[in-house]
């Protein structure tokens, strides 16, 4: 049995070691470095809403919107009430050109600000005529959120 308990220790002490990687990477600024980190722990534990949050957390912080769509929608789903997974997913989503499901999880989310914002920047690209995206939408023309929420959203 300690044989068992020791190798469990093992296991875990290593997951950790790995978590503290990722997180020295992500506060470097490495952040695809950090993002290739919690991709393999989440791989390991995929319903751990700490891991997660950090991987879509660092793929946005990479400018990876669309990558970070999977583990933040799956956060989500987990933790419907996570308002800061549902602003995050909202980001995310905006900045890939999908607009009417950002809209979603900023309203979801208690976002009514982010979903205003998001409604003029899509009017913005309405009028501008922006050419559609692969998905068939407007080109995100700015970034969503002001210097403070992503600010606060870089905090691991």
């Amino acid at each position: 049995a300690r044989h068992v308990v020791d190798r469990q220790a093992l296991h875990l002490r290593d997951g950790l070691r790995h978590l503290h990687h990722g997180q020295c990477l992500y506060r470097l600024e490495k952040f695809r470095e950090s993002a290739e980190i919690y991709r393999g722990l989440v791989a390991q534990h995929p319903n751990e809403p700490t891991l997660l949050l950090n991987l879509g957390l660092a793929l946005i912080k990479a400018r990876a919107f669309r990558k970070s769509i999977p583990p933040l929608a799956a956060l989500v789903q987990q933790k419907p009430d996570n308002r800061k997974a549902r602003g995050l997913l909202g980001m995310a989503l905006a900045e890939s050109g999908e607009y009417e499901e950002a809209r979603e999880q900023f309203e979801l989310g208690g976002f009514p600000n982010k979903r205003h914002e998001l409604e003029r920047r899509m009017a913005d690209d309405r009028a501008r005529g922006a050419p559609p995206t692969p998905s068939g939408r407007p080109t995100p023309t700015s970034r969503i959120g002001s210097n403070r929420s992503r600010r606060a959203a870089s905090m691991l």
